[in-house]
């Protein structure tokens, strides 16, 4: 009789990416893509220099439900850049990874997949003005004078409790 084999000759691609934040990712938080492959794809060929990130740094790959040395599913750790006012965190795949019959990945930009806004930049203050002072005389502030402060800063920002503020009477600065 005659034998038929079948033969793989198809480089995997990943078929879809997700990740597992909801709005925009601060500086400080990880985000957490779901890789998904077309098929499996050998462990030992996926790791951090597997995938790149704009905006960020790969920070671990780990395989979901591996069987046989082999996974459809891996999670890759990005940690956002920091100093990104405005920006999206994506991956890329690079040539490296094998399928089980060890046919490549063609390397590819995965933005199209999935992207994760970040903004890393801390908030400033852009300028402080005396709105009101009750109590001043001859535009001089006295121990128990009342002072209304406006702090303008760089982006929107959320304000809880009590702010604090020291002034600076009599200084230079």
């Amino acid at each position: 009789g005659l034998d038929s084999q079948a033969i793989d000759t198809l480089a995997p691609v990943v078929s879809t990416v997700s990740d597992n934040i909801t709005g925009v990712a601060k500086a400080g938080d990880s985000i957490s893509f779901s890789v998904c492959f077309s098929e499996p794809v050998r462990t030992g060929s996926v790791s951090t220099a597997s995938f790149t990130a704009t905006n960020g740094t790969v920070a671990s790959v780990t395989p979901v439900n591996a069987t046989n040395g082999a996974a459809v599913v891996y999670t890759v750790v990005v940690t956002p850049a920091l100093g990104v006012a405005s920006g999206t965190v994506a991956l890329s795949v690079k040539d490296t990874v094998l399928d089980v019959a060890g046919n490549a990945t063609v390397s590819a930009d995965l933005s199209v997949l999935d992207s994760q806004a970040i903004d890393t930049l801390a908030p400033t203050v852009s300028s402080v003005a005396i709105t009101s002072a009750t109590g001043a005389q001859n535009s001089t502030l006295n121990l128990g004078d009342v002072v209304s402060v406006t702090a303008t800063m760089s982006e929107a920002v959320t304000v809880t409790g009590t702010p604090q503020l020291t002034l600076n009477v009599g200084g230079t600065n």
